[in-house]
């Protein structure tokens, strides 16, 4: 069975590294060339910082990762007067 919940990605950092490296072989080098993958945890870190991040993460009962998806948050685009991130947009 597998869990899913958000996480942060401080907490999970060395856990995508085998997932993200695995995804861009299969997917991303056909389209980007020959080139060395490299995640780019600072990029990622910054976003956390400034809570423009999610990551939701798909762990085994053992709590071994099996899968998660990250993604950026901005503000609500059809309430300028939100500008705070992460607030729900309705």
């Amino acid at each position: 069975m597998l869990h899913f919940q958000e996480e942060t990605f401080t907490r999970v950092r060395d856990d995508v590294q085998a997932l993200t490296q695995a995804h861009w072989d299969e997917v991303e080098a056909a389209l980007h060339g020959d080139q060395a993958y490299r995640l780019d945890k600072e990029r990622y870190a910054a976003l956390e910082r400034l809570g423009m991040l999610a990551v939701i993460t798909a762990r085994h009962e053992d709590g071994g990762l099996a899968g998660y998806a990250a993604f950026t948050v901005l503000p609500c685009p059809h309430r300028s007067e939100e500008r705070r991130v992460g607030k729900e947009c309705r």
